[in-house]
């Protein structure tokens, strides 16, 4: 939530506007069953007029989230088709001694192959979980976002 409101903050500096929206989401193993990746996108209405806050969290295994040590150009592209590349970005990352090299934003084979090709035997894959480079997050982003929504025209049944 603080990050939420960090961001809100942000836009107050560039902004005159009263309401500011923002999102973040976090991936990881669901609590339950850590072998089910999980989704959850946290959502505020800020209202900088009134100092008011509106918060809503939207939880799915509806995710393509994966994190993976290849070592082979088969499992790169076993890992590519289960992430649903390349209409969803991959992030390649390398351990070079001290230095950590990430390559990002890359949506195509040749790229993928050549990004791969200079950086040696074994390499970090995980899916980009950006949201301008994913997709499914972007369902997701609709869904809770429109879920946000209606909890926000939903009047209190205590006080209308």
């Amino acid at each position: 939530m603080d990050t939420l409101e960090e961001k809100c903050k942000l836009g107050f500096s560039s902004s005159k506007h009263s309401l500011f929206i923002a999102t973040e989401g976090s991936f990881g193993p669901h609590p339950l069953f850590p072998w089910v990746p999980q989704h959850q996108e946290s959502f505020i209405l800020f209202d900088r007029s009134s100092n008011s806050k509106f918060y809503h969290h939207y939880t799915s295994q509806h995710t393509n989230f994966q994190i993976e040590s290849i070592h082979s150009e088969q499992q790169l592209v076993e890992f590519c088709n289960r992430i649903k590349f390349p209409s969803h970005g991959i992030i390649l990352k390398k351990n070079s001694g001290n230095d950590l090299e990430i390559f990002k934003d890359i949506f195509d084979w040749k790229t993928l192959f050549s990004v791969y090709g200079t950086l040696g035997d074994t390499v970090m894959a995980e899916s980009d979980m950006r949201a301008m480079n994913n997709p499914t997050r972007m369902a997701n982003i609709r869904i809770g976002f429109s879920n946000f929504l209606t909890q926000l025209q939903t009047e209190c049944p205590k006080c209308e």
